[in-house]
């Protein structure tokens, strides 16, 4: 007997390494022109140098000839008969052996990956007030030692995805947010497999103008005299939520604190009492803002 057995590996069918985030199986057939005695399989994960025996199958036609197979992998390497669904690499060695004892062998590398990307979203973050149109959305997006990223997108107030280019662990893109007001960013990425990692909704706020704010009853800002009280009408309004209105004022210099306030946009009226016996006399600035 010169002649080595023949392998043959036809599941996996490649000695490229193949990615899946399924469980998988391997099979083939083995022959010899004096007979087969085993085909023996070994995994090792993570290039561990030392491969676990995972099983050893006995020819199934004389020794003439061989079909082989085994499912249920990746295996647990601290306890090999039993299927664990754990990401790494996976190699398995599968070694043919004749009634001479020469031998064959053929190597079959399995990535599992059933876990998307890590995607961190570091701008906007929940709560900010962007100030500006023109926006620059940032983040990082890695996938270790998986199938590797193969789109990245983003959604602004629910509308359809759209791709942000790739250009390693740091990402950016650019964009108009279009009108003021309430905001939601929601980012996701997929690996080659298809697992896929959602950050978002990422609620924040954009807002470039300042408020409106009229005043018709005094109506102007220059000086003005007066022998009774003092009222105030008029309206303000934002295009976004109003946060505060407030009259303050001073007396000859003296604050007197806050006269009025509301967080209620529309139109507002306000009086200030002055006392009849000339107390209040003085020169008084009111503030609106």
């Amino acid at each position: 007997d010169q002649a080595a057995p023949s392998l043959a590996e036809t599941a996996i069918d490649t000695t490229l390494v193949t990615n899946t985030a399924l469980g998988f199986s391997l099979a083939g057939t083995s022959s010899d022109t004096h007979g087969v005695v085993s085909v023996d399989i070994s995994q090792a994960k993570d290039g561990d140098p030392t491969p676990v025996s995972i099983s050893v199958n006995p020819p199934t036609s004389g020794n003439g000839w061989a079909t082989w197979s085994l499912i249920d992998l990746p295996r647990d390497p601290l306890d090999i008969g039993v299927q664990s669904l754990t990401d790494g690499v996976y190699e398995y060695q599968i070694t043919a052996t004749d009634l001479a004892g020469k031998t064959t062998t053929l190597t079959r590398t399995v990535r599992f990956d059933a876990t998307g990307p890590t995607l961190v979203v570091t701008a906007p973050v929940n709560g900010e007030l962007a100030t500006a149109a023109a926006y620059t959305l940032r983040g990082t997006v890695d996938d270790g030692a998986g199938s590797g990223v193969q789109t990245l997108e983003y959604s602004m107030d629910g509308a359809a995805f759209a791709s942000i280019p790739l250009a390693g662990v740091t990402w950016s893109h650019g964009l108009d947010l279009g009108a003021q007001g309430a905001k939601s960013l929601t980012v996701q990425v997929s690996d080659v497999l298809g697992n896929t990692t959602v950050v978002g909704p990422v609620a924040f706020d954009f807002d470039s103008a300042p408020p409106t704010l009229t005043e018709t009853t005094v109506g102007t800002p220059d000086p003005v005299y007066y022998n009774t009280d003092v009222t105030f009408d008029g309206t303000v309004s934002d295009t976004n939520a109003l946060s505060l209105f407030t009259i303050t004022a001073t007396l000859d210099g003296v604050s007197q604190g806050t006269l009025f306030s509301t967080a209620t946009a529309g139109g507002y009226s306000y009086s200030e009492t002055m006392a009849g016996d000339g107390s209040d006399d003085g020169e008084w600035v009111f503030t609106l803002t």
